[in-house]
């Protein structure tokens, strides 16, 4: 369970791995991975956290809709 803007979310835990296939991004072997629903969110199907997000330089540009993520 975790807390999000609209409440308390019951989810699943799994173990994963996490990879991004045709880049150098680092990938990851054996991961904890939290499962819910979007529920309303047509434009989402994974969201990927600090923990992972923390390895990388990542600039967004708003303008342009464009997220580039380098090593």
């Amino acid at each position: 369970m975790f807390t999000t803007l609209a409440g308390l979310a019951v989810c699943g835990e799994h173990a994963g791995a996490i990879s991004f296939p045709g880049t150098n991004l680092q990938s990851f072997d054996s991961h904890r991975i939290i499962s819910g629903d979007f529920v309303g969110e047509r434009h989402y199907s994974c969201l990927i956290g600090r923990d992972v997000l923390r390895n990388w330089h990542i600039a967004f540009d708003g303008h342009r809709k464009l997220v580039v993520i380098e090593d």
